[in-house]
């Protein structure tokens, strides 16, 4: 679901710099009306198909995003869906804080709940970035649902779907630190072996014959031209290291 909507993500239609300096604090940290942010409230009009589709994606409870192991677009990918998830999360606030002070108190709490679980989806990951952004909504979504625990304007029910959200946002650093340099060996290991085996003609594997030009295409850059020198060079390191490296992906996999 969430890459259905970064097909259609704009970065420039979901910025906020018609709003005036500080408004974005003011209407982030707690309700507002629509009379008094007339823009504000077009604009969330503007984003409802959104809303309604983030909604759908949050009741899924589990969420892993592919691991691209292609050096030219993995961090290119990430920075791009955390960037979005983060607008969104914005979004889904702002549109809760509208709804609160509106007294459409149900729409507002589920959507504080649904950037709350945004938050959880992205814990779910392994590599510290998505941590981090994590951590950056939770600070977000859990003011407001607070306020409305103190104020007492949640029922039974709702209290309870604010408990299990909270167990959800328990964490353990220790072993969560440990899962992500796990990953990040595991995504190391990958690109290594994707730079030194290639696979023949006949689907067989094998050493690169040339791990220059593997590179070059690694990073979509084309190729500079190389010197005779250069090119013996890298010859003779591409031999001695058919005498060092593992003989297979699966035993370099092991190290």
């Amino acid at each position: 679901i969430y890459n259905e909507l970064l097909q259609d993500y704009d970065p420039q239609k979901m910025g906020l710099k018609f709003l005036r300096p500080g408004v974005l604090q003011v209407v982030l940290s707690g309700p507002w009306v629509s009379e008094d942010y007339p823009t504000l409230a077009q604009w969330l009009n503007g984003h409802e198909n959104t809303i309604r589709i983030l909604q759908q994606a949050c009741r899924i409870k589990t969420c892993r995003f592919p691991s691209n192991f292609n050096l030219a677009v993995t961090d290119k990918v990430q920075i791009n869906r955390n960037t979005a998830l983060k607008s969104w999360a914005v979004l889904l606030l702002l549109s809760g804080n509208n709804d609160i002070a509106e007294g459409r108190l149900d729409q507002g709490f589920l959507k504080y709940v649904c950037a709350l679980q945004i938050a959880d989806h992205l814990y779910q990951q392994k590599r510290i970035t998505d941590f981090l952004i994590s951590f950056g909504i939770e600070g977000l979504a859990l003011p407001p649902i607070n306020r409305l625990v103190i104020e007492g304007q949640l029922n039974v029910n709702q209290l309870k779907i604010v408990s299990d959200n909270l167990k959800n946002l328990e964490n353990n650093w220790s072993s969560d630190f440990s899962q992500c340099l796990e990953y990040d060996k595991f995504f190391v290991k990958n690109t290594f072996c994707s730079l030194v085996y290639e696979t023949d003609e006949k689907g067989c594997v094998r050493f690169s014959r040339d791990p220059a030009a593997a590179i070059w295409g690694r990073f979509r850059l084309r190729k500079l031209k190389e010197t005779y020198c250069q090119r013996k060079s890298m010859k003779a390191y591409t031999i001695l290291a058919w005498f060092n490296l593992p003989a297979t992906p699966q035993q370099a996999a092991k190290i």
